[in-house]
């Protein structure tokens, strides 16, 4: 609990110094209220780091061991990351079944002016935390509402 309130610290002092520059610069800023869900509505859950965003992986204890981005029908794969501003011309939201599990990509022209895009995979299965996910999809709204107007 104490790594929780701790990550959590860390989370909204990260948004606070980013606030000026949006999500585009600091992908995790734009789902500070998407991941208590994730950590908090599964068995297992962890996010992680990458060079140019973050990957939250969340499942049944069984499952999160059996694979490192394939959920089983409890669990979800969250990768964020931004990308060059131009490869990613165009607003995109495309979902697919794949198997059992639901792919979603999103792809989020950068803001006028902005010289970064933002690509967001997520694959969850049917069992998957409902809170979760509708968390997840508030804060997309949230990078295209941000990217529109800015």
């Amino acid at each position: 609990m104490k790594y929780l309130v701790l990550l959590l610290f860390l989370l909204a002092s990260s948004a606070l110094a980013a606030e000026s520059r949006g999500p585009f610069y600091s992908p995790i800023t734009g789902f500070t209220d998407a991941l208590v869900p994730v950590l908090a509505g599964f068995e297992k859950a962890s996010v992680e780091t990458t060079l140019r965003g973050f990957i939250a992986r969340a499942d049944s204890f069984p499952g999160y061991r059996n694979s490192d981005s394939e959920p089983s029908e409890y669990g979800l794969y969250l990768n964020v990351a931004v990308r060059d501003a131009e490869e990613v011309k165009a607003l995109s939201d495309l979902s697919e079944p794949k198997g059992a599990v639901t792919h979603r990509l999103v792809q989020i022209p950068a803001p006028k002016g902005g010289d970064q895009a933002m690509v967001i995979q997520i694959d969850y299965g049917p069992k998957a935390s409902a809170e979760s996910i509708r968390a997840i999809d508030e804060c997309i709204a949230g990078i295209k509402r941000f990217s529109r107007e800015n």
